[in-house]
């Protein structure tokens, strides 16, 4: 049988995440975590395969943006070896069908099973991670063979205001137009208050990029410590993406401000030609080594694939489960 999870099924899957995902993972171990990620009030966003006995045999985690018809994110994606070989298959439809999405997509998807995506009529692909370093003597999180820093076309550049709580953010973020441009994914209010102001673990660092006094666009930042160095992540671009085009010499400021070696992003959907005119380097055939994993640390290049029903989609680091503590 599939269906939605609930609350009383929380301890079965956390004991399913350590058995047959990874021993120890956080959702195995930290139900608070767990809940922040999955509660619901009384239900929870997965869906579950139970067999005859009653024991969970597959699970499918979903993220919602929005409160109905809204996009989601898949995330944690699991089954066991059983009589059904599209055990798998059916979960993903069931979410399909039942969970009240318009669109669906998922970054960090395993290449085994990009196929079975396709299939399915998704459309995948690999994000590109960007990045500008911090001029510096040495660098120890990053493996910096080119230390180039190209410098931005000249354009006219926006300020950048940080904001402390969701509701200095509400007070200069329109969100009414933001829904307006109905952007695939759309993040709701609530869901971008949940995220970046309540997260139980992380303190992202959220800026507005201001046109006179109001912000016409949201970044999301997170400072990655490793050892005594550290990087500087950009983790989501929601609103006027255009505009992150033309705060280059902003994101600079606060790379040198913080001290980090770098900062860097994945994403798919922006415009070339135009991340590379804002200055901005592909971190693919640059030579360097930009980091991704720290929990454990990885010094390596790292490929994040992606499936989306929708052609258009814009996705960052943050979407799904991408940003969150191992």
């Amino acid at each position: 049988m599939i269906r939605f999870a609930n609350r009383e099924d929380i301890p079965d899957i956390m004991r399913f995440i350590d058995k047959h995902w990874k021993k120890g993972h956080i959702l195995a171990r930290n139900k608070e975590e767990f809940v922040y990620e999955y509660g619901n009030g009384s239900s929870v966003n997965m869906v579950i395969s139970e067999d005859e006995n009653g024991k969970i045999n597959g699970i499918e985690g979903f993220i919602p943006y929005g409160k109905k018809n809204r996009d989601i994110m898949l995330a944690l994606w699991k089954v066991i070896k059983t009589d059904n070989p599209m055990l798998g298959i059916e979960i993903l439809q069931f979410i399909d069908r039942h969970a009240d999405a318009r669109s669906i997509s998922c970054p960090g998807i395993n290449a085994k099973v990009i196929g079975i995506y396709q299939y399915m009529g998704y459309t995948t692909g690999q994000m590109t991670q960007w990045y500008r370093l911090n001029a510096m003597e040495d660098y120890r999180i990053a493996k910096v063979k080119n230390p180039e820093i190209p410098v931005p076309w000249d354009m006219k550049q926006y300020d950048m205001q940080q904001f402390s709580s969701f509701k200095e953010l509400q007070n200069v973020f329109d969100f009414s137009g933001y829904y307006r441009q109905n952007p695939r994914p759309l993040k709701e209010a609530w869901y971008i208050e949940k995220r970046y102001f309540r997260h139980p673990i992380y303190r992202y660092m959220v800026y507005g990029i201001m046109n006179g006094r109001k912000a016409e666009t949201i970044l999301v930042f997170r400072i990655q410590p490793h050892e005594k160095r550290q990087a500087l992540r950009c983790v989501d671009i929601i609103g006027n993406d255009t505009l992150f085009y033309q705060v280059t010499d902003g994101i600079d400021r606060l790379v040198k401000s913080l001290d980090a070696e770098y900062v860097d992003f994945y994403e798919t959907g922006l415009s070339e030609e135009r991340m590379e005119s804002a200055g901005w380097k592909k971190v693919k055939d640059s030579g360097n080594v930009i980091p991704n994993y720290f929990s454990p640390f990885v010094q390596e290049n790292i490929d994040i694939n992606y499936m989306a029903q929708e052609k258009e989609v814009v996705l960052f680091k943050a979407d799904g489960d991408q940003d969150r503590p191992n």
